[in-house]
């Protein structure tokens, strides 16, 4: 039994010679995204999220805002950049990184009573959920 066992501790081993390989591996694909983040080079980061009407998910109100428009404020007095929701209320909206101010609007009249404030990591996402919880139309 100690033959076995020494043998599979051995460096000759090819499963001990591999497990480097294969640690790595195994750190990209689980998310530590330190092998992808040492590559990176981008400015920009992604702001994923879903859109809903009149109550947060899981709430017996909620209901998706399919086409619902993103609205971002990048600081106070700056100009808003616009995003827009699926379908299925959907966005991917890829921004610079920093402070970002987030809420939105739907043609039927509903918008965010209270914008959202996140910071965007540069090759990272984002992800949010709106809620356009004050509906006047």
């Amino acid at each position: 039994m100690s033959t076995d066992r020494a043998s599979f501790f051995s460096v000759r081993s090819p499963l001990l010679r591999a497990l480097p390989a294969l640690l790595l591996l195994a750190a990209a694909s689980a998310g530590c995204g330190e092998v992808a983040e040492e590559n990176c080079t981008s400015t920009k980061g992604t702001l994923e999220g879903t859109a809903y009407r009149w109550a947060p998910p899981g709430q017996p109100d909620s209901e998706l805002a399919p086409g619902a428009t993103v609205v971002l404020y990048a600081g106070a007095g700056a100009s808003p950049l616009y995003g827009e929701a699926d379908q299925d209320g959907k966005f991917s909206i890829p921004l610079d990184a920093g402070t970002w101010t987030v809420g939105g609007q739907d043609s039927g009249g509903c918008e965010t009573s209270q914008a959202q404030t996140i910071t965007l990591d540069a090759c990272e996402s984002e992800q949010v959920v709106i809620v356009l919880d004050i509906c006047t139309g």
